[in-house]
């Protein structure tokens, strides 16, 4: 299971992307690199990783000097079958993955989790 923000560091990037502080600007496409070890920290959550078909929005900067990347992943289920595009985030620190996390709306029966995607993301 994929490691979660933590709560204060969550609520801080809510707040300032709420607030308009937060700079969405796009940088620079991401590296061949960086989508391996995104591709690689979420591969665990699917039942088959090597069919998962990844996109990828523009990458944006992210609270204490982190990258923000958020995309979509479309993955085959354990009958092989595609389930549809889902959301995903990744925060990055340099090289390494810090948190990443799949949006599984079977999974958010309150709708807190799509409420932190578009926050973070801008849609889910």
């Amino acid at each position: 299971m994929p490691r979660r923000l933590a709560p204060l560091a969550l609520r801080a990037a809510l707040a300032l992307a709420a607030s308009g502080i937060w700079p969405c600007r796009a940088d620079e496409a991401l590296s061949q690199h960086l989508r391996d070890l995104i591709e690689d920290y979420l591969a665990p959550t699917l039942v088959l990783p090597e069919t998962a078909e990844w996109s990828y929005d523009p990458v944006k900067p992210f609270v204490g000097g982190q990258t923000l990347v958020c995309g979509w992943v479309n993955y085959q289920s354990s009958v092989r079958k595609y389930v549809g595009m889902h959301r995903f985030y990744a925060i990055l620190q340099g090289n390494t993955v810090n948190d990443a996390e799949i949006y599984d709306p079977a999974e958010d029966n309150a709708g807190n989790i799509a409420k932190k995607f578009v926050t973070i993301c801008g849609r889910v």
